[in-house]
């Protein structure tokens, strides 16, 4: 008696049904390990950057308070020391010039590692002190708009964070004759759009070549804050940075 095509079929049909579902159980395995990880990986970033704000913020007190203070006594003494020895009187005026050019570099100092505006007044004071503090005259005409208000402190401290990254970059490196910073709110998203009209670059050489520690941390906010980041750029036609965020609770936010 010859087998039926059925006899034959099933046992091939239930060994392939065995081995899809075994297949299948892997794959979910190895995503649900992949989606721990993540996780994981996330928990541990925002520990490091959570320790990392801490103690940029303690520092930049201990220089405002400290230094500072520290400075601004050593000029008064200096001041108060009566000689009639020229070279001495000299080598005075030049400790206290020397002294008044290192204050401004420490007051820029103590704000980069945790302006006071950010937690006073929230992240359009912070974003357009930024500005005004580091653009110099011949530096690239900054154009500020925050559409958007009441975020939660951990989103305005990585946008700020971000933005001051990215418009450290414009000044060093893109010989731009402007700029424009802007956050806006469509929908249920945060778009972050900075933007110059510098030399620009070869997306796909910046794609291939290393990246500074500067920009890594800007990506790795980007992705604690579930963002996407686009890039957009050639050579003598500037570059753009799109970010897009998802919008979190709002939360309540000091106001001048």
């Amino acid at each position: 008696m010859h087998p039926s095509q059925t006899d034959i079929l099933l046992p091939v049909l239930t060994s392939l049904t065995v081995l899809c579902l075994m297949l299948l159980f892997f794959v979910v395995t190895i995503l649900r390990f992949a989606a721990r990880e993540k996780k994981s990986g996330i928990r541990l970033r925002k520990t490091i950057v959570a320790l990392e704000e801490s103690l940029k913020k303690k520092l930049s007190a201990e220089l405002h308070d400290e230094f500072g203070a520290a400075f601004a006594a050593i000029t008064l003494k200096l001041q108060c020391l009566v000689t009639s020895d020229k070279n001495i009187l000299e080598n005075i005026r030049g400790i206290e010039n020397y002294i008044r050019t290192l204050t401004p570099r420490l007051r820029s100092i103590s704000y980069n590692l945790m302006p006071p505006q950010l937690e006073q007044y929230g992240l359009k004071a912070a974003i357009i002190n930024l500005v005004n503090e580091f653009g110099q005259p011949g530096e690239p005409v900054a154009h500020v708009h925050i559409g958007v208000q009441n975020l939660q402190h951990e989103q305005n401290l990585h946008i700020f964070r971000i933005v001051q990254e990215l418009f450290t970059n414009i000044l060093k490196h893109s010989k731009a004759k402007s700029c424009a910073i802007q956050l806006i709110k469509t929908g249920k998203k945060l778009k972050l759009t900075v933007y110059d009209d510098g030399i620009g670059l070869d997306e796909k050489k910046y794609r291939k070549a290393p990246r500074g520690i500067g920009l890594i941390n800007v990506f790795s906010r980007v992705e604690l804050l579930n963002g996407t980041m686009y890039l957009t750029s050639e050579p003598g036609a500037g570059t753009e940075y799109l970010i897009e965020i998802p919008c979190f609770n709002e939360g309540k936010q000091a106001s001048s």
